[in-house]
């Protein structure tokens, strides 16, 4: 069986993959949440440096941990930064994308490039009200149902859910 997608890569495409990705991550990992951790974050590391009496040796722990919470702030703010970044750049790109999937692997084919999969890369899916998300490690590929040609959802479905671990999310 064979269920080909026939989609154009764009800045639409990768917001909603990367919505349907963070949608599947446990509620701590999720990107919404980070940006409130490191807030906390940096508020907690002022508060401990406010704490701290700058003649007492035995002081030194709260100078240590509100040091520690600055140093996790800004990381945290670089990791968002460089996610902006990333987003900026790959939603004013624009591809044609041609996936077929078929019982020996997943084929990948766009305009510069071309590439098979067997289905041993792909650990894991999620499937979606809209489509498939197929996953390894950072590594996705989006399979929006509106872009379905050739088969069902259902038939799709069937197939990943027969060569990798799926998943269901409302």
């Amino acid at each position: 069986m064979l269920a080909t997608y026939r989609f154009v890569v764009n800045g639409d495409y990768w917001r909603t993959e990367r919505k349907r990705y963070e949608r599947q991550r446990p509620f701590a990992l999720r990107r919404n949440i980070m940006p409130v951790l490191a807030l906390l974050s940096l508020a907690f590391g002022f508060f401990m440096l406010w704490l701290q009496d700058n003649e007492s040796a035995s002081n030194l722990a709260p100078k240590v941990l509100g040091i520690a919470f600055l140093i996790t702030f800004l990381l945290e703010t670089l990791r968002v930064v460089t996610n902006l970044r990333i987003q900026k750049r790959l939603s004013k790109a624009t591809s044609e994308t041609l996936c077929t999937l078929s019982e020996e692997g997943v084929s990948i084919q766009q305009e510069i490039a071309q590439t098979k999969l067997a289905w041993s890369y792909y650990l894991r899916a999620v499937r979606y009200a809209d489509g498939l998300l197929l996953m390894r490690g950072m590594t996705r590929l989006w399979l929006p149902d509106s872009a379905l040609d050739g088969a069902t959802p259902k038939e799709a479905t069937d197939l990943v859910q027969s060569k990798t671990k799926l998943r269901h999310v409302a």
